[in-house]
């Protein structure tokens, strides 16, 4: 698969990295399908937050659960997902009513 990887501040590479696997019970693989660049990938680029050279960026997506664990039980293979820069429990009031925004995790 094709990963951004942080090579040094200014530097980023479209790098050939090994397809994911489960390691745990509750792990989660997404294919993902569209991404964007968040203002945390740049402070990375331009060095203002170090990180290893190899350093995989980009965290915000959207795309497919392609594999999950045995424990996981919100999302299943074939559910489409998002995932952001945002925490959201998805189970609390605010999530309840898809005030994702404002939910307890980011105040």
């Amino acid at each position: 698969m094709l990963a951004v990887t942080f090579q040094r501040p200014g530097e980023v590479r479209v790098e050939e990295r090994p397809e994911p696997e489960l390691l745990a019970a509750d792990d989660v693989i997404v294919r993902v399908e569209a991404t964007a660049v968040c203002g945390s990938d740049l402070h990375i680029y331009h060095g203002r937050h170090p990180v290893e050279p190899g350093f995989v960026i980009g965290h915000e997506f959207v795309g497919e659960v392609v594999a999950a664990g045995d424990d996981v039980d919100r999302v299943g293979v074939g559910d489409r997902v998002v995932g952001c820069f945002l925490v959201a429990c998805g189970h609390c009031f605010f999530c309840e009513r898809r005030l994702f925004h404002c939910s307890p995790a980011t105040s």
